[in-house]
């Protein structure tokens, strides 16, 4: 592989407002970069949890910086004055840090757009990585003129999965350069890191009060409207009509945690449902489930549910887009009817009765990851599509 050019500043941006997947890939990408002879910094908007997460980066020699441009991509009544500001503001900012090359995880098109085209502006040639396949959207004129600039800066695009980027190719296709390059790179599950853990299941089950015949279930990740908790809470409840040995822990923080823990009590089963908060070791959690479980009414990748399946935990998804791209006929994990919660909750109960089938589940579910999601063989691919766009 070429090194890259002599100048190697790489800046990565985006904004979510959680700290979930998305900045997970962002920061492994990152020291990856840096390993690599790159010069990588982010410039991130400033949300709930972000200020322990860029201090571990930066003892780690990735900087990170504030940056927050107007928001001007979307049709909206301050969208004239916000775009002027950016111009002025935003748009000197970015160019006094002269990198060669603006890495934008879009998320959001409000942010990603206004990055790209501010990039475009300064000519500074980009990527973008596509994290989220969210219904498509009818498009304003004013939104659609200033993408169709915005998106000249772009060079390459990937998305986690083939869903992501099939979602954002449908949405843009006519507004992209005809020499784009496209990629599907999925996020990578550090298989060091998340391995069955005999001790962790044990301490995590203790300090919960689980019992060795309790069959624990659990979701890892963001208590946000995406991960739909209510939802999974109230079908929990018909489940544990039926299932006295189930419990759920919820290991996560975010906008509905407050009230999950609010329906728990309703329901009176908050002796059965539990809620751990945020967690910085997530391997140690995953290891105490015997089965994980993600309700989200969409996905870009769905991390959580590679990561249960790298510790041997067989995992659960609704099939929707980002989850059906790892779940779709694999041994380790099974598809949950989208939209229909009785099909789920029918499902759920036949599996939790299959002993034999959950086994063969557990043990066929980190081969799979490791084959698919491997660092190793991602990292390589993420560092192959950096060279061939600065070529």
């Amino acid at each position: 592989m070429t090194q890259p050019g002599p100048n190697r500043r790489v800046l990565i941006t985006s904004y979510s407002g959680e700290l979930g997947g998305m900045e997970i890939r962002m920061a492994d990408e990152a020291r990856l970069l840096r390993a690599n002879g790159y010069q990588p910094s982010i410039a991130i908007r400033k949300f709930r949890g972000v200020d322990q997460w860029a201090q571990q980066l930066r003892q780690q020699g990735v900087p990170v910086s504030h940056y927050d441009p107007p928001p001007f991509i979307e049709d909206w009544s301050w969208r004239r004055l916000n775009k002027l500001r950016a111009s002025l503001f935003s748009r000197a900012l970015l160019k006094r840090t002269d990198p060669a090359l603006v890495h934008v995880f879009f998320c959001w098109t409000f942010y990603g757009g206004s990055a790209l085209w501010l990039a475009h502006k300064c000519g500074i040639p980009c990527i973008a990585s596509i994290h989220n396949a969210f219904p498509l959207a009818k498009l304003p004129p004013w939104t659609v003129n200033h993408l169709r600039e915005a998106f000249q800066s772009l060079k390459g695009v990937y998305g986690v999965s083939q869903s992501a980027l099939d979602h954002f190719l449908a949405n843009y296709r006519p507004l992209l350069r005809p020499d784009i390059k496209t990629a599907v790179i999925p996020n990578s599950v550090d298989t060091g890191r998340f391995v069955p853990n005999p001790v962790a299941r044990r301490q995590i089950r203790q300090q919960f009060g689980i019992g060795d015949d309790t069959m624990l279930l659990g979701a890892v990740g963001r208590m946000s409207e995406q991960k739909r908790p209510l939802e999974l809470i109230r079908l929990l409840a018909g489940l544990m009509a039926r299932q006295p040995r189930v419990s759920f822990l919820f290991v996560g923080d975010g906008p509905l945690l407050g009230e999950a823990q609010a329906l728990v009590q309703q329901l009176r089963l908050q002796q059965r449902i539990l809620f751990a908060g945020f967690r910085d070791t997530p391997w140690e959690y995953f290891a105490a489930l015997d089965l994980h479980v993600l309700n989200s009414w969409t996905e870009g990748f769905g991390l959580a549910t590679a990561e249960a399946m790298a510790c041997g935990v067989p995992a659960l998804g609704t099939d929707v887009p980002g989850t059906r791209d790892i779940l779709q006929g694999c041994p380790g994990g099974m598809l949950l009817a989208a939209g229909d919660d009785a099909e789920k909750l029918c499902q759920l109960e036949q599996l939790l009765q299959d002993s034999p089938r959950l086994q063969r589940m557990a043990e066929q579910a980190r081969p799979y990851v490791m084959h698919r999601f491997g660092k190793q063989q991602i990292e390589s691919r993420i560092l192959d599509f950096y060279q061939k766009v600065l070529e």
